[in-house]
């Protein structure tokens, strides 16, 4: 039985399902669903998370890792609050520096809520390599949120942890 496009739930639960099984084949329907701004927010969410469980190392075979990438970086700029949280757990899970970049001006704007800058720096983290603790460094710097800045703190020191 094929699902249809107004079933939403079947749909989210596709998304999720695809990702559990890391099926490199979705990965074009999943930056789809990612790409469609007027998607439902829980099935772009679903499509974010399963695009970050298929592309982790290590990675299967016939994987079309740019395609996830550009989909998850380009949706990153989007305003909504939702599924930036989803997108830096995709980014960070893949571990890919070409995402650093966009997640450090994630990280450094003051318009995006604290929690969502606050799983962009724990993707930096996890991403590793000087440019991304450059980018959680230059946030700690100018941060105006206690609370943000303390835990980019102890990111940070997580990070110069594994640098030794």
């Amino acid at each position: 039985m094929l699902i249809g496009p107004d079933d939403l739930d079947a749909r989210k639960l596709a998304a999720h399902a695809l990702g559990e099984r890391r099926a490199a084949e979705a990965i074009p329907r999943l930056c789809a669903i990612l790409d469609d701004t007027q998607a439902d927010i829980n099935l772009r969410h679903n499509a974010a998370i399963a695009l970050g469980k298929i592309c982790a190392p290590p990675r299967p075979q016939g994987i079309d890792l740019n395609c996830a990438i550009a989909s998850l970086v380009g949706t990153l700029a989007n305003m909504d609050e939702y599924p930036p949280c989803s997108i830096a757990e995709a980014l960070g899970r893949i571990g890919d520096a070409r995402a650093v970049a966009a997640m450090g001006d994630f990280l450094t704007d003051n318009s995006r809520p604290s929690y969502a800058r606050e799983d962009a720096a724990r993707a930096l983290a996890g991403i590793g390599g000087e440019e991304a603790r450059s980018a959680v460094e230059r946030t700690r710097n100018t941060c105006n949120d206690d609370q943000l800045r303390h835990r980019i703190d102890r990111l940070f020191r997580m990070m110069e942890d594994t640098r030794q």
